[in-house]
């Protein structure tokens, strides 16, 4: 019993890394910082502790909030940029 609550602990764990990793490249992408991406995401993906994953869901909002502030930013620039032409 205790090797199945493992093992879904870890593919909660994975799942979560992969879906901030997802959140955090797209607000890199568009920030146009993808370059730098490879700091950050080995750390959030090279884990198998079970407690990583409470933090992956702790950092879920934060990178959500990332990636609007970058589309913001993304928009302003293209908006400012039509205005220029």
């Amino acid at each position: 019993m205790y090797a199945d609550n493992m093992s879904i602990v870890l593919v909660l764990n994975r799942l979560t890394s992969m879906a901030l990793a997802f959140l955090l490249g797209l607000s890199l992408r568009l920030l146009s910082l993808h370059q730098v991406a490879f700091l950050l995401i080995p750390f959030l993906i090279v884990t198998d502790a079970p407690s990583i994953f409470l933090v992956n869901i702790a950092l879920m909002p934060l990178a959500l909030l990332l990636l609007v502030i970058s589309a913001l930013i993304y928009g302003g620039k293209r908006f400012f940029k039509l205005l220029r032409a």
